[in-house]
């Protein structure tokens, strides 16, 4: 029918340039990056209509990638969380309660920071194209593995399947 299930209005200023949803629980939660100064990101329970969390991502940097956490990844605890990455950082935010808190990943001397323009799951490891065309692979926090010069140009998009995943 094409109608909406759910609209949630009033929390976001100026556009919301990133949406990503919650794979395990079958999408319950949305989140969503505004293009208000602090680039809050927002974390919603579409099905019984509330938000969860609400937090500032970069007051400097805004968000190129948004990515809902998937259940053992990156040592996210018990709460909701995702990742977002952007010009020189990738960072996880986990929630407990409504409140958030954010760690760096780490790139370490296996890679360089730079910008960060997708993001991707690979079973529990975080998947990360960059503009030199590098994909880097996190293993919690930490840069387990780069492949430096995967491509010649910057790898703008990931997509993931069960047997692997493909880049383009």
């Amino acid at each position: 029918t094409m109608k909406p299930l759910r609209c949630f209005r009033g929390h976001h200023q100026r556009g919301v340039p990133l949406l990503s949803f919650s794979s395990d629980d079958r999408g319950k939660y949305v989140i969503s990056v505004g293009l208000d100064d602090l680039h809050s990101a927002i974390i919603f329970d579409w099905e019984a209509g509330c938000v969860v969390c609400k937090t500032s991502t970069f007051k400097q940097r805004r968000p190129l990638a948004l990515l809902a956490a998937r259940q053992g990844s990156g040592n996210f605890g018990t709460g909701i969380g995702f990742v977002a990455s952007g010009e020189h950082f990738v960072r996880y935010w986990n929630t407990s309660s409504r409140n958030a808190t954010c760690t760096a990943c780490r790139v370490g001397v296996k890679g360089k920071l730079q910008p960060f323009l997708c993001l991707g799951w690979v079973g529990s490891a975080l998947v990360a194209g960059t503009l030199d065309g590098s994909i880097y692979r996190f293993s919690g926090r930490d840069l387990d593995k780069a492949v430096a010069g995967a491509h010649k140009g910057a790898v703008y998009d990931l997509f993931v399947s069960a047997e692997g995943f493909v880049v383009s």
